[in-house]
Parts: C-alpha cells; structure tokens; sequence
C-alpha cells in the first residue's frame, strides 16, 4: 500500500511541479524532507510501473475528459491536446 501511495504522490505532482529537474523538483514541489527523495526515486525505477500500461491508460483519460482535435496529415492522422498551461 505505501507503494501505491509514493507512486500518487509522484504521479500528481508531476502536473503541478515548476520545473523540470526530475525526482527534485517533485521533492521541492512538495516541500518533502531531503530523506524522501530515495523513497521517490524508487517508484520510477520500480519493475511493478508498467509503463505502456501506464501511457496507454493516461491517454484515454485525456482523450475522454480533455477537448482533443484530430488533424489528418496525408497518410497518418494525430491526436493534438493542448493545455492552458503552455
């Protein structure tokens, strides 16, 4: 279960960090304790992320909820989000 819980919180914050300095910036987002950072650190590089699970899962989250337009190019056509916070 604690897993699960530092994998949240790193997965949240992700979205609501300033920078983009990796597992520090997810550390000074949160005002964490230098001591969590290897508890953070190790979500990232854990075996039980299935990480095109994971991708594949987020996008059909953002495609239902977010407004998404799709653009044809020729042969292939793309998905195109945007975010206010560009």
């Amino acid at each position: 279960m604690r897993t699960l819980l530092w994998f949240t919180v790193g997965v949240v914050v992700l979205s609501v960090r300033t920078d983009n300095l990796g597992v520090t910036s997810i550390v000074r987002a949160l005002g964490l304790d230098g001591k969590y950072y290897d508890n953070l650190l190790d979500i990232f590089h854990s075996t039980g992320v299935k990480l095109d699970a994971l991708s594949a899962t987020w996008a059909k989250v953002v495609l239902r909820e977010r407004k998404v337009k799709e653009r044809k190019d020729g042969v292939s056509s793309r998905i195109v989000a945007s975010s206010p916070h560009n």
